[in-house]
């Protein structure tokens, strides 16, 4: 199972407490994680414009190593990514199809557009989140 938090450096260096994320949204299923750590669209995704969807850190890297972007890059990303998988082409097609390889681990009812597109509004409530407690340099902190 996934933890994931979005997070940033005064959090991650220890400087603030992290009882603070009780409070963040989070993407309850695992499906839209493990398509975006697993998925085989990540070239098409990054000329897209959703690179900042793909930053993290994880337990071993060091701080060094930890890519960063903004509470807005991260909402601009999603809004691109929302405009490719409602789209009728064979990117949405195909991005859908590996969600659903995932979705089908998990109890779960609906259309894979409609939960994928619920997992992208729950992102972005952790986006907005982060941003209104003045944090402008975020990444996703994953747990395994």
């Amino acid at each position: 199972m996934y933890e994931i938090a979005l997070v940033w450096p005064e959090l991650l260096s220890g400087q603030e407490d992290s009882s603070v994320l009780v409070d963040q949204p989070s993407v309850g299923y695992e499906a839209w994680w493990a398509w975006l750590l697993s998925t085989e669209l990540f070239e098409e995704l990054q000329r897209g414009g959703c690179g900042a969807l793909f930053v993290h850190t994880t337990e071993g890297l060091t701080y060094e190593q930890i890519e960063w972007t903004s509470p807005a890059a991260l909402l601009e990303a999603l809004e691109r990514l929302r405009a490719l998988v409602s789209g009728d082409g064979p990117f949405a097609e195909r991005a859908l199809s590996e969600y659903e390889s995932f979705a089908k681990l998990e109890v779960r009812s609906g259309a894979s557009l409609t939960n994928f597109l619920a997992d992208l509004d729950v992102i972005a409530a952790m986006a907005r989140w982060t941003a209104a407690r003045g944090k402008n340099k975020v990444t996703f902190q994953i747990n395994f």
